[in-house]
């Protein structure tokens, strides 16, 4: 049975939800949640779901409601996993906007306001997020990273476009949303790249506007369960357990699933056929580079082909 949150009176109708899913987070939960309550924005609620922390994680949470009434926590007896976890917030929230928060990422203080103002300013807009600045364990600043994801195209076919062919880390899935429209995608899957398939059917639904300075600090460190182990099941299994299977080609899989998010967003059959295209094309540009690189480690450096795409 899945646990509720019981949301006071006074905190029903926040302008923005903000749902920070956590397992084990202790190192780095602290800074995080400093960083969301020192906003300069100020109506919002705060969603803490702990996916059976075994760590310090709950005692930080509780300390965190103690001391400010914007904030809800709920731990879950079982893990849900990672996917389990973040869809869980994304249900729970109150508020017109919305944005997933990170347990070991810090933002800009005025992040949550010019965000909103952006979306406040234009209803095309479904998700702003700003540019990346990298940290590394310690919270160093190592490099600063733009994600050219800028999605102001009229046609939905064209963001789709942009989007497939220059991501490359899905910092932008943690923007602010329109819960509305987030609600209507398929959330966090329960395969590994998910978040780039949320980001798809988002930028199908309506534009993205990417601030240009670095107002979000996305911690890369050695806790990340990528680091930690390199076992396709392990990662799956933390993604979420209840899947057992692995997918053997998660390259064509990925290919399948933009394909099965065009088809269930129920588009009109002309922008539907143009997204299929969008996706036709990228999928043959990455074929032409992972082709011109066998061909220079089969015949050398001195084989033609093209170098890179910028994809994920």
């Amino acid at each position: 049975v899945r646990n509720r949150i019981d949301v006071p009176e006074s905190l029903k109708h926040p302008r923005l939800s903000i749902g920070l899913p956590v397992y084990n987070g202790e190192a780095c939960l602290q800074e995080a949640l400093d960083s969301i309550l020192g906003q300069s924005f100020e109506d919002f609620e705060l969603l803490l779901s702990d996916n059976a922390s075994t760590d310090r994680t709950r005692e930080i949470c509780e300390a965190c409601v103690a001391s400010d009434p914007r904030v809800r926590y709920v731990r879950h007896e079982q893990n849900l996993g990672a996917a389990g976890n973040f869809n869980f917030v994304v249900h729970e929230a109150k508020g017109e906007y919305f944005k997933w928060a990170s347990h070991d990422d810090r933002m800009h203080p005025t992040l949550l306001e010019r965000s909103i103002a952006v979306l406040d300013a234009d209803p095309e807009v479904v998700l702003c997020h700003p540019r990346t600045a990298m940290i590394d364990g310690a919270g160093r600043h190592t490099r600063d990273f733009v994600d050219d994801l800028n999605l102001m195209h009229d046609r939905p076919h064209q963001r789709m476009g942009h989007l497939v062919t220059h991501m490359r880390l899905c910092n932008a899935v943690m923007g602010v949303m329109r819960l509305e429209v987030l609600r209507r995608t398929r959330l966090i899957d329960s395969f590994r790249t998910a978040d780039f398939i949320t980001l798809i059917e988002l930028s199908i639904l309506g534009k993205f506007h990417e601030i240009e300075e670095h107002l979000y600090e996305r911690r890369d460190h050695d806790d990340r369960i990528l680091r930690k182990t390199k076992d396709k099941s392990a990662v799956q299994a933390w993604f979420n357990p209840s899947v057992k299977t692995v997918a053997r080609f998660p390259g064509l899989k990925l290919f399948r699933e933009q394909f099965r998010s065009i088809s269930r967003l129920d588009l009109p059959a002309g922008t539907a056929w143009k997204c299929r295209l969008t996706v036709g094309r990228w999928v043959l540009k990455r074929g032409r580079v992972r082709l011109g690189r066998w061909r220079r480690r089969v015949f050398g450096p001195s084989a033609r082909g093209p170098e890179s795409v910028r994809a994920t």
